[in-house]
């Protein structure tokens, strides 16, 4: 892969709720600057509760572990 050309974004809406809202950018260095610099003119607020339980559940690796039990449960998951 090309580390300073690719930017690997993701969501939670579908896992854990849409109403959530919650999602998660990881960006080359280049682009950190301008893309803060646009989600700060684009969106005023963000729900912080939200962010620091979604923050908690990844760093802990539950958020893992629903997406694995998820996806045993409808029976997407490849090996549960």
């Amino acid at each position: 892969m090309a580390p300073g050309h690719v930017a690997y974004v993701g969501s939670a809406s579908k896992t854990l709720g849409p109403a959530l809202r919650l999602g998660w950018m990881v960006l080359p260095g280049h682009l950190v600057g301008p893309v803060t610099d646009e989600k700060l003119h684009d969106d005023f607020h963000s729900e912080v509760l939200g962010q620091l339980v979604l923050a908690d559940l990844i760093g802990s690796h539950a958020y893992d572990k629903h997406i694995r039990s998820a996806g045993c449960a409808t029976g997407a998951a490849a090996t549960c």
